[in-house]
């Protein structure tokens, strides 16, 4: 929902209650550590809830107006989650996890143990916290929160409605498929065309990889990834992170609270000593999330992009603490619909949507039909805004072949 669109939430509970609290944004270093021992013992993993994330996004996108939803004390916590409620309607009282462009999965953390119990809490909560609905948005529709939503309210005690499905692309590993993970992902002829040009590739200069995990290689590696994307079409069109110093602050920000956290990596695919394309992953509870990519487009011929995200599957192939990926993008992600074969076991497209829960029917209906109309109009804007970048990628392609 639009930032500047947002009001505080927030009010003063004791802080060993049990119910459900909205406090300000400050708190968060307070409550870090407890975020952290919620994160390990989570229902599901969210990378972007995390402190080293979370406190960051707040400071440069958050305009003042995000609270902390939380159940628990500083000692303990069983559910966490920002939100954010919308200053023309706050009369309303409607709330709804916060996500943006940044961070677009809107999973709860929440006490795998206590998980339908914390559920069944957070609906009997929202009224004491001065709310009438709350919307969970970019929610996985199979994933274990969801479930767990769908089970607290089947008795008719609360209203659950959600808004259409959006489709991603994700990976699901098993001990099953995981044996031939790598094969079946990529299409052989795909791979083969893939090596065919890495080896081309080769002839600019050594190809190799490096991946930075300390803080002084990840935040060196983030400059080079800022470089890149800026001298891409993000910077043709003005949207590179370089080129705004808010963003470009809390992404720095992040790369180094999040390496230093052990979240944050960065892949650099190198030709020679020249690098050809950058790729950050927030990696955490299973669940790995490749971030931002970024890639020299005066080598776009040997298909660099395609290549770091090759080398990063095949990792996650081969690495059993790896359950899921999700590249939090929508399903018809070109550089990913080349890439991954939608047939493969572990390659799907999950229906991802808001779900909006309530104790007042009326309330859970009105909030559907405002975030309903929402969705649809980022909808056509979205494909809109797809439609300029491909007719803006076929004239460049154009113009290089009329220039050779």
């Amino acid at each position: 929902m639009a930032q500047n669109a947002t009001t505080t939430v927030s009010r003063t509970c004791p802080a060993g209650s049990a119910g459900l609290r909205l406090q300000p944004a400050t708190s968060l270093p307070a409550y870090a550590a407890a975020v952290h021992d919620l994160a390990a013992r989570a229902l599901a993993p969210n990378p972007f809830f995390m402190p080293e994330f979370l406190g960051p996004a707040i400071e440069a996108l958050g305009n003042g107006h995000v609270s902390l939803a939380l159940i628990g004390s500083r000692e303990r916590l069983s559910f966490f989650a920002p939100v954010v409620q919308r200053a023309s309607i706050a009369p309303l009282r409607w709330a709804s996890v916060w996500t943006h462009p940044f961070a677009p999965l809107g999973t709860p953390l929440v006490d795998r143990e206590q998980g339908q119990a914390v559920v069944s809490d957070l609906i009997d909560g929202i009224g004491t916290a001065g709310l009438r609905s709350l919307a969970i948005p970019e929610l996985p529709v199979a994933g274990a929160f969801a479930d767990a939503l769908r089970k607290a309210t089947a008795g008719g005690n609360a209203t659950l409605l959600g808004t259409a499905d959006r489709m991603r692309p994700v990976l699901n590993f098993t001990a099953q498929n995981r044996q031939v993970a790598s094969v079946a992902l990529v299409p052989r002829k795909r791979r083969k065309k893939l090596n065919q040009q890495l080896r081309t590739l080769d002839r600019e200069g050594t190809v190799r990889l490096t991946t930075a995990t300390s803080v002084a290689d990840a935040e060196e590696a983030f400059r080079i990834f800022a470089a890149l994307e800026q001298f891409g079409w993000k910077g043709r069109n003005g949207t590179a992170m370089a080129q705004d110093p808010a963003i470009l602050r809390f992404a720095a920000e992040v790369v180094r609270g999040g390496a230093a956290a052990g979240l944050v990596s960065l892949d650099t695919l190198w030709a020679g000593d020249r690098p050809a394309a950058c790729l950050i992953r927030l990696e955490t509870g299973g669940l790995a999330i490749p971030w931002k990519i970024a890639f020299d487009e005066e080598l776009a011929r040997f298909s660099p992009g395609k290549h770091i995200l090759l080398k990063a599957s095949d990792r996650w192939c081969e690495d059993a603490s790896v359950n899921r990926v999700d590249p939090v993008c929508d399903a018809d992600s070109r550089i990913l619909e080349l890439l991954w074969k939608p047939e493969a076991s572990l390659a799907s497209r999950e229906h991802y949507r808001t779900l909006i829960v309530s104790p007042d029917r009326a309330a859970a209906r009105t909030q559907w039909l405002w975030v309903s109309a929402h969705d649809t109009a980022r909808s056509i804007a979205k494909a809109a805004v797809r439609r300029v970048r491909l007719r803006q990628s076929k004239e460049a392609d154009l113009r290089k072949q009329n220039s050779g």
